[in-house]
């Protein structure tokens, strides 16, 4: 889950298995850049709607990457098959692998997606 740049000392080596036109994209894709460990240590901040591009579903969604990775941040996952988003609260939220992310709760439910427990009484 890293990306390379041309200034990275394994550029030549590294086999892509996927491209991005920038670095804000393989970001906001769920990798990290290949120097990551040495940069900074301060905490990431959430991406906002800026820092993302508009997903699926408008502005606040944002498509999973590898293994459903999502942006910082986000932790509104969506499945597209039952339209159910999970939130950190749902006993499900680890084991989802979303396939598609919401930056909140609001922004899901306006995509025609309902909480996870909608069912239960």
């Amino acid at each position: 889950m890293l990306f390379h740049t041309v200034d990275s000392p394994g550029y030549a080596q590294t086999t892509a298995e996927v491209w991005f036109e920038t670095e804000e994209a393989a970001t906001a894709a769920g990798f990290q850049r290949w120097d990551h460990k040495a940069q900074t240590a301060q905490e990431a901040a959430p991406l906002t709607l800026v820092d993302v591009p508009d997903g699926p579903y408008g502005p606040g969604s944002a498509a999973a990457g590898p293994r459903g990775k999502g942006p910082e941040g986000w932790a509104v996952k969506g499945n597209e098959d039952s339209k159910l988003y999970h939130t950190q609260e749902s006993p499900w939220f680890k084991r989802t692998r979303a396939e598609v992310w919401f930056i909140d709760v609001a922004t899901a439910e306006a995509a025609g997606f309902q909480r996870w427990d909608v069912n239960q009484s």
